[in-house]
């Protein structure tokens, strides 16, 4: 699947990383339609901003289902496949749930850098987590390994309607 980012500027008036070091860039389900996204910028080394969303799609059994992609702006690596672990735990607004992980390389302009995917891998850390982005009234506290961000929820049951469902 590819992950394509529009970027459409939305700031919202506060962030756990304002800092001297990193500004954070936030675009709503409203902004972006199958995604929510936000942009840690470091200020002395762009290459080492991260980029943090949220994607609704399909998994490989045609099932919908909520994605995140966490990746570097520039020339890091995010993981490297050989350094993986396949599961790990996410907390999203403090609850933990049990992910599927894994290391992806982008597939443009002859990159050889990775950005990671993981997705709720039990049913009820699915539930959970879709519940979470329309019960939300602004957004949803993530948290996974080191990384610690509110994803902006505005925007998402729509989002999730108008995708579809299932494939049959």
């Amino acid at each position: 699947m590819k992950f394509l980012l529009i970027l459409i500027i939305l700031a919202f008036s506060h962030s756990l990383f304002a800092s001297d070091e990193l500004t954070a860039r936030y675009f709503t389900w409203d902004d972006l339609g199958e995604r929510s996204s936000v942009h840690l910028i470091n200020k002395h080394d762009k290459d080492k901003s991260n980029i943090i969303t949220a994607i609704i799609g399909r998994s490989e059994d045609g099932v919908q289902r909520i994605y995140f992609s966490i990746e570097f702006h520039g020339k890091y690596n995010m993981c490297l496949p050989k350094q993986i672990s396949e599961t790990s735990i996410a907390k999203l607004d403090g609850q933990p749930v049990k992910m599927r992980t894994w290391c992806n390389k982008y597939t443009y302009s002859n990159s050889n850098n990775y950005y990671l995917t993981i997705t709720p891998e039990t049913i009820a850390g699915r539930k959970f987590v879709v519940s979470r982005f329309k019960t939300a009234p602004k957004e949803v506290l993530f948290e996974h390994e080191g990384i610690v961000v509110y994803i902006p929820a505005k925007g998402f049951t729509k989002a999730w309607k108008q995708f579809g469902g299932d494939a049959l």
